[in-house]
C-alpha cells in the first residue's frame, strides 16, 4: 500500500472514530460518570471522557488486529452481543438513578454528594471512581454489533494492504478520533460540575437532573432498540444530530454558568 493510500486509510479511521465518539450513549455515559465523580475526585471527573474512550478504543484495536489476521469479519456470538447490550443498558440505568437520587436529595451547597448511597445498592454498583474502572465501562460499551463492524472494516482494509501494522495504526487513529469529542465533552461538563463557583446551586441541580434523565432515556432507547430494532432504530443522521445537540447543550451550560458567575462579580 503506497503512502497516499495509507494516509487516506488513516484519515478515514480518524473520521470514523470521531463520529463514533459522538454516539449519544457515549456522551450520556460520560456526562453521568463526570457527574458521579464531581465531588469524589474532581480532577478525574474532568477526564472521564478520555478514560472512557481509551477503554473503548482498546477493544476496537484488539478486534481490528484479530480481523486483520483472519482476513474476514466474524459475527459476535449472540450471547456476547446480548451481554454487551445489557451492560450498556444497565450502566446507563444505574448511573441515571444514582445521579437523580443525589440531585434530588442533596443538601444546599452540596449538590454532588450522594446522600445515603453508602447504605444503598447503588453504592456497590457504581464505584467508578478509578481510571481503570472507567476504561472498563468504555470497554463494555464496545461489545456491540456497530463497534465490531467498524473494527472489522479497519482490520479488513489493513489486511488488503500492509497487514497488522496498518491495522494497529488505523485502530489507534480511530481511538484518537473517538477521544477527541469524548474528552472535550468530559472536560466541559467537568468544568460545569466540579467548580462550585460556576452558577447557583439551583442551576447546577437542574443540570444534574437533566443529565440523569438523559441517562435514563438513553437506557430506555437502548432497551427498545434491542428488543424491537426495526421499530426504534434511528438513522445515522438522526443520531449524529442528537449527539451534536448534546455537545452544544453541554457547552451552552458551561457558558451560561460562566456568564452568570461573571455577572454576579
Amino acid at each position: 500500500m503506497d503512502l497516499q493510500t495509507t494516509w487516506v486509510a488513516l484519515s478515514l479511521a480518524f473520521a470514523l472514530g470521531a463520529r463514533h465518539g459522538l454516539d449519544p450513549d457515549h456522551l450520556i455515559a460520560i456526562d453521568n460518570l463526570t457527574r458521579y465523580n464531581a465531588s469524589r475526585r474532581p480532577l478525574l471527573a474532568r477526564w472521564c471522557g478520555f478514560f472512557f474512550a481509551m477503554g473503548h478504543g482498546m477493544v476496537v484495536a484488539c478486534a481490528a488486529l484479530l480481523f486483520s489476521r483472519l482476513g474476514e469479519t466474524t459475527a459476535l456470538p449472540y450471547w456476547l452481543e446480548c451481554l454487551g447490550a445489557y451492560f450498556t443498558i444497565g450502566v446507563l440505568l444505574a448511573l441515571g438513578l444514582a445521579n437523580l437520587y443525589s440531585a434530588l436529595n442533596a443538601r444546599p451547597g452540596d449538590i454532588h454528594r450522594h446522600i445515603g448511597l453508602r447504605a444503598s445498592i447503588f453504592s456497590n454498583l457504581l464505584r467508578v471512581s478509578n481510571p481503570w474502572l472507567i476504561s472498563g465501562v468504555g470497554a463494555g460499551f464496545a461489545i456491540s454489533f456497530d463497534t465490531m463492524s467498524q473494527a472489522g472494516l479497519l482490520g479488513l482494509v489493513a489486511a488488503q494492504g500492509a497487514g497488522w501494522g496498518l491495522a494497529l495504526a488505523a485502530a489507534l487513529t480511530f481511538t484518537i478520533g473517538m477521544m477527541t469529542p469524548d474528552t472535550f465533552n468530559g472536560l466541559i461538563m467537568g468544568q460545569v460540575l466540579v467548580n462550585p463557583s460556576n452558577g447557583s446551586v439551583k442551576a447546577r441541580r437542574i443540570i444534574s437532573i437533566i443529565i440523569s434523565l438523559l441517562s435514563l432515556g438513553g437506557a430506555a432507547y437502548q432497551l427498545a432498540n434491542w428488543l424491537a430494532p426495526s421499530a426504534f432504530k434511528l438513522s445515522n443522521t438522526t443520531e449524529l444530530g442528537m449527539s451534536i445537540l448534546l455537545v452544544m447543550a453541554t457547552f451552552a451550560c458551561y457558558m451560561t454558568l460562566h456568564l452568570s458567575r461573571r455577572a454576579r462579580q
